[in-house]
């Protein structure tokens, strides 16, 4: 069963493992981080949803006990209640529908806190992320032109977003699907 819990410091090296998986890194133009500053943005983001606050969130993506990703909502905008998503599934547990169920869930509870239109950014050439985004009823809204810089490439940045109305996320629960 797919589940989302808090975030805890102790979840640092698996948070670094996944940063540092090749798809990763050809993917995302990662901020340099060491283990201390990553199980601090895991704590500060193991809050519950609030409209009112606008700091980054996390939560671990389980199937039983074990780790198998991190989605996050980041950018959040309490006056246009608007907010980025970000999902990152282990590249050993991927094609397995974990990015869908998880994303899925935290979509519900997104929308029922009271955002209106969630978004996402992706690399154009990471075309499996592109598909997740249009399999979750997102829709490609833009490019940011050679927005990304990874190493020394520069590379266009898709804009993915999902208005609440248009959610079928919303409109469905996930049933194997629980937070803990």
């Amino acid at each position: 069963m797919i589940s989302l819990r808090m975030p805890a410091a102790p979840d640092a090296p698996f948070w670094a493992g996944l940063r540092a998986e090749p798809s990763a890194q050809a993917f995302m133009p990662f901020v340099v981080s060491t283990l201390v500053q990553l199980g601090e943005r895991l704590v500060n983001g193991a809050t519950p949803i609030e409209l009112d606050r606008e700091h980054e969130l996390l939560r671990v993506v389980c199937d039983g006990d074990e780790r198998v990703g991190l989605i996050g909502a980041r950018q959040r905008s309490s006056t246009m209640r608007t907010v980025e998503l970000s999902v990152h599934i282990a590249e050993s547990h991927r094609r397995r529908g974990f990015g869908v169920l998880a994303l899925e869930a935290w979509i519900n509870e997104l929308f029922e806190a009271g955002y209106r239109r969630l978004w996402a950014t992706v690399s154009v050439d990471n075309h499996a992320s592109c598909a997740l985004w249009g399999r979750l009823g997102f829709t490609q809204e833009g490019v940011l032109r050679k927005h990304y810089l990874i190493g020394e490439r520069e590379v266009d940045q898709l804009i993915y977003g999902l208005l609440r109305s248009e959610s079928m996320a919303a409109q469905q629960s996930p049933t194997v699907f629980k937070e803990v």
